[in-house]
């Protein structure tokens, strides 16, 4: 079967998770992870309610031994879950590249619409939720004053980290956007037109970001292919910077703020 074809959901995961952890004396931290668990880079947490309460146990089982978590998502299920989410040891983005729910039915037509992704994210702001965004991937056709208007909404919910990429169209990926009727595919297929795009849009939403007001939270995820497109000592600082989230401050505070609502 096709990636996105099937889905094997590990039920266990929490309780073995609980075990390893109360086993568990050292926990390491680099510069750049700083210990954080990252909820996750292979599958949507939050894409079934099945999924969702196998990451509600994880989640639950991490903040218990004050683990700092961070979720990325496309789902909209993790709104039921504010409730331990909205611990200082959390931290929730969501994949938010532009606001066309129609391109976006096109691109990623399994995810929930870009409106309710945001609506989602107002929703965990006001209940006191960290939050970021992964602006990611955008289409070639945004300009600077696109990503001027979409970052002035993005700051509606106060993220901590915005960070971005553009799409990729390359290999399989190319034939799949193809397939789906987006025109601008050819303009991004090839490696030295998608490093144009790549440098354009980067310049494009650094300008974007220093007029809104937001470059401090900007993270770019840079492609090693760019090399030889991009300055050297510009890309490997992107590669290897760590992010901006506020974890330091976490070290200092009661275990029971972060992983027990109990009074």
């Amino acid at each position: 079967m096709d990636w996105g074809q099937y889905l094997f959901v590990r039920e266990e995961i929490p309780e073995q998770l609980e075990k390893i952890l109360s086993r568990k004396r050292s926990w390491r931290e680099t510069p750049a992870g700083k210990g954080v668990v990252l909820l996750c880079s292979g599958t949507d947490p939050y894409q079934t309610k099945q999924t969702a309460n196998v990451t509600r146990g994880v989640v639950e089982a991490l903040s218990r031994h004050n683990k700092k978590v961070r979720i990325l998502t496309r789902g909209l299920l993790w709104v039921n879950d504010i409730d331990i989410l909205n611990r200082t040891n959390v931290i929730v983005g969501m994949s938010l590249p532009y606001l066309n729910d129609e391109l976006s039915r096109q691109i990623e037509p399994q995810a929930p619409p870009p409106s309710e992704r945001y609506k989602a994210m107002l929703a965990g702001h006001k209940a006191g939720c960290r939050m970021y965004v992964a602006v990611a991937p955008t289409p070639p056709n945004m300009t600077l004053d696109d990503f001027k208007r979409h970052l002035e909404k993005i700051m509606c919910i106060n993220p901590e980290v915005i960070f971005w990429e553009p799409i990729n169209a390359r290999g399989t990926n190319g034939k799949r956007m193809i397939a789906a009727g987006l025109n601008f595919t050819d303009s991004i297929r090839h490696k030295n037109s998608w490093a144009e795009c790549f440098t354009r849009q980067w310049n494009d939403i650094e300008t974007a970001a220093r007029e809104v007001g937001c470059e401090d939270r900007l993270h770019i995820w840079p492609d090693p292919e760019l090399r030889g497109f991009v300055d050297d000592i510009k890309l490997d600082h992107w590669l290897y910077k760590p992010t901006v989230e506020k974890w330091d401050n976490l070290t200092s505070l009661n275990p029971r703020k972060l992983g027990d609502n109990s009074s």
